[in-house]
């Protein structure tokens, strides 16, 4: 395979911690709005769950979709490749058992 050059592969870093930022954070931001909810009331509790379904649908999704092609890129056009290094084949297993248990599941 051809590998990308030092322009691209900065480029690609930015994109990927950009992403993981995005996908992170809205699952954070999910979780501290999940456990803000006052079951009690009705309204509050509608409010929320919409904004969580918001984050959900386009936060976290999309942002764990592209970075699961980023990591692709990765794999395939840098020398780091899939499993050259234990933890990068760990992590990127791991990373694709998690995707696809939440896409299933929604």
């Amino acid at each position: 395979m051809k590998e990308i050059g030092p322009k691209a592969l900065k480029w690609l870093k930015i994109i990927h911690l950009l992403l993981v930022v995005m996908f992170f954070g809205g699952i954070l931001s999910s979780t501290a709005l999940n456990l803000q909810i006052d079951l009690q009331n009705y309204n509050e509790s509608y409010l929320a769950y919409k904004g969580l379904i918001l984050i959900s649908d386009h936060v976290v999704r999309y942002g764990a979709i592209v970075t699961l092609l980023v990591g692709f890129v990765y794999g395939f056009f840098t020398n780091w490749g899939f499993f050259k290094h234990r933890w990068v084949g760990v992590k990127f297993v791991l990373y694709l058992v998690q995707t696809k248990r939440s896409s299933a599941s929604l």
